[in-house]
């Protein structure tokens, strides 16, 4: 009786270190969740930030250059068939002015990643660009000399086919932007979708633990389980 009253609190203080010493761990392991979790989220925020910086300018770029080409159109064959002088120096000067932001339009997404890393497709739109910058300059020579029924020619056989192949390219430049941002969300997904499972791990540490240990137990009790029965057999 002595002996077991005076192993009891020895016992007892030796439970309580071993679940001060569990708490301080869960208290350790949670803590480090939260940095770990707060860093993956800040991670992700980050990637889709710089996905949305990169592909709302390109769209935006490609949406008003479509709108200013399109507006140049409109602006050729409004002074065409303008019946005042007045109506007619309107629309070229919109027509010249129009022209001017589309050119700026343009060159911004020239300089974009997307159409860089496609030198064909830059090529194309470049090249189908001038091509109708050139054909505008002819008709605006034109319509200031008073050649109407020339310039009418030169926007049926070269304004309106050449536009239209620009306004293709621009169109497969809008396809490009559009992969390209397609591609980069896939692979922040990838990311994030790993980064899930990671925490997900981390935070059933716990009970991996605890599977493990069970598991380590049975192995334990089952082998000592066979010794027993083996020496029994061997005594008998």
């Amino acid at each position: 009786m002595a002996n077991e009253t005076a192993v009891n609190p020895t016992q007892a203080l030796s439970s309580n270190r071993r679940l001060k010493l569990l708490v301080v761990i869960l208290i350790v392991s949670n803590l480090l969740l939260g940095c770990v979790s707060a860093y993956l989220l800040r991670t992700v925020d980050r990637n889709y930030s710089v996905l949305i910086d990169r592909s709302f300018p390109r769209m935006n770029e490609l949406r008003q250059l479509t709108k200013e080409t399109v507006s140049m159109q409109r602006h050729v064959l409004a002074a065409l068939v303008a019946s005042d002088s007045v109506t007619r120096e309107d629309s070229l000067q919109k027509l010249e002015s129009t022209g001017a932001r589309q050119k700026i339009h343009l060159k911004g997404l020239l300089m974009a990643e997307e159409i860089l890393a496609k030198p064909e497709l830059s090529k194309t739109l470049s090249q189908s660009a001038q091509v109708y910058e050139t054909g505008i300059e002819a008709y605006l020579a034109l319509m200031s000399a008073g050649r109407r029924d020339e310039a009418d020619n030169l926007r049926k056989d070269l304004l309106r086919p050449s536009v239209n192949l620009y306004l293709d390219a621009i169109d497969q430049a809008a396809l490009a932007v559009e992969a390209s941002g397609q591609a980069l969300k896939d692979v922040y997904s990838t990311r994030a979708k790993a980064q899930g499972t990671i925490l997900v791990g981390l935070a059933s540490w716990p009970l991996l633990a605890g599977l493990v240990l069970a598991i380590l137990i049975g192995i334990v009790i089952g082998v000592l389980v066979l010794v027993y029965r083996q020496v029994g057999n061997e005594q008998s």
